[in-house]
């Protein structure tokens, strides 16, 4: 036996320039196993792995660089982005040229570190009115979360100067344009005639596109009150019904499980503009007859 172990001993000593690389490769495939675990992402109704790394890259001031993983399931080509703001998650979805988040954003500071105000409206108006008309008079960017819940799926509700200070989305990624609507409707199907149709109630110059809202729509019963007409979601868009703030004198909570309301920058900075999706109807519509000053953002990949 005692000769055994010494002649382990001579071979060690003679290959130990071996071994130790060995050694070495072998913590080295250790450590890469750690940093790149694998997430399963749904998207789609497929299944998608990703590889999530633990190490973010840096850039050369030290900041936290946004961090993409893709993966491929048929024509569409989906993934998730870490914002370095807060390390919160964000699916997104190619949608024919553009590259859209597939989920609301939710941000509580700019993308260059300056917080964003929290002012919470009241449940009940007559409770305080004063803290309500704060929304409308407010001069600053802010946000707020449906009847003041910060945990919820729907993503954080925003007013006009947050979504014109060009630096509410990640670095990399903007606040939807008109331009960029327009493009993903045409990518769903709209013609473009149809960006202008006049629309029933919602007031003789409303914005109505026909028969396209289903495409976008989460199809569950879970967060969408019936009937959830035309729900599809073909391309993994994910629209949630999270309601919005309407009013411009004593803003209000308005229409979560029946509605989802996005902005979109335009061409005349402070303009109130959205399109709105609601559950008993297959159109997107921009409402005339009322003003939106609450709602969702989805980011758009610039480029």
């Amino acid at each position: 036996m005692k000769e055994k172990y010494k002649y382990i001993k001579i071979v060690l000593w003679r290959y130990k320039g071996t071994v130790f690389l060995l050694f070495f490769v072998l913590i080295f495939l250790y450590s890469m196993s750690r940093v790149s675990g694998v997430n399963t992402l749904q998207v789609n109704k497929k299944t998608c792995s990703t590889a999530k790394a633990s190490a973010y890259a840096k850039n050369n001031i030290g900041k936290i660089l946004d961090e993409e993983m893709v993966c491929h399931t048929g024509k569409q080509k989906n993934g998730v982005i870490i914002d370095s703001r807060d390390e919160q998650e964000y699916d997104w979805v190619r949608i024919g040229t553009q590259i859209w988040f597939a989920k609301n954003l939710n941000a509580s500071v700019y993308n260059d570190g300056t917080g964003i105000d929290l002012l919470p409206l009241p449940k009940n108006l007559e409770s305080d009115y004063r803290l309500a008309e704060l929304w409308d008079l407010y001069k600053q960017g802010a946000r707020c979360y449906y009847e003041n819940n910060e945990n919820s799926v729907y993503g954080a509700l925003y007013n006009i100067h947050a979504v014109y200070s060009e630096k509410l989305c990640p670095v990399g990624w903007h606040v939807a344009t008109e331009n960029d609507w327009e493009n993903l409707f045409l990518t769903l199907g709209g013609q473009p005639e149809w960006m202008f149709e006049g629309g029933d109630s919602l007031g003789p110059n409303a914005q109505v596109l026909k028969d396209i809202a289903g495409k976008l729509k989460d199809t569950t019963d879970y967060y969408w009150e019936a009937p959830n007409y035309c729900a599809s979601d073909e391309w993994g868009f994910n629209a949630l019904p999270g309601g919005q703030i309407m009013g411009n004198d004593i803003p209000t909570f308005e229409g979560q499980g029946m509605i989802s309301s996005w902005w979109k920058i335009t061409e005349d900075e402070f303009k109130f503009k959205s399109w709105d999706i609601e559950n008993n109807s297959c159109d997107i519509t921009e409402p005339v007859d009322w003003v939106v000053t609450g709602a969702y953002v989805r980011c758009v990949k610039d480029g």
